[in-house]
């Protein structure tokens, strides 16, 4: 008998459930318990671990953790983090669109470098305050526009 806990959700990767074709070519292989998995066991690849991840300054930014500090703090209600790569330094920059144009930006510029570098460990290098609306409908929370040469 197996001991195991019940899960109520758990994250996929959006890119492999929003293709237009899914390709899985079946490959006879056994894996632990099973007897043949076949094409299961590739399937695997596209549930998430807790969400995207990326390495920033050596440091993996998980988007559970931005939603947690960003969106936390009340005052936003979309936001994307761009790294960008700069003299061989990673450089980590948040575009934001607001709930409330009238906020004190300033206090939470200030708020969101604080709680993002005691969660996340990294340093948000920049923060652009976007009209609502600017990010597309369906956009990456954290996108990686590192060249690597």
């Amino acid at each position: 008998k197996l001991a195991g806990v019940a899960l109520k959700s758990w994250p996929l990767y959006t890119e492999a459930i929003e293709a237009d074709k899914f390709i899985n070519i079946p490959i006879a292989k056994t894996h632990g318990l099973s007897t043949l998995s076949l094409g299961m066991k590739n399937l695997m690849g596209i549930m998430g671990r807790t969400g995207d991840a990326i390495k920033v300054r050596g440091m993996f930014v998980v988007t559970r953790q931005t939603d947690e500090v960003i969106l936390g703090s009340g005052a936003i209600t979309h936001y994307q983090l761009v790294v960008t790569r700069n003299d061989q330094r990673d450089e980590l920059e948040l575009k934001a669109e607001l709930k409330d144009e009238s906020i004190d930006r300033q206090k939470l510029i200030d708020h969101l470098n604080e709680k993002f570098q005691s969660v996340c460990r990294v340093k948000i290098d920049r923060i652009d305050f976007l009209v609502p609306g600017t990010l597309p409908e369906k956009y990456r929370k954290i996108l990686d526009e590192r060249k690597w040469e």
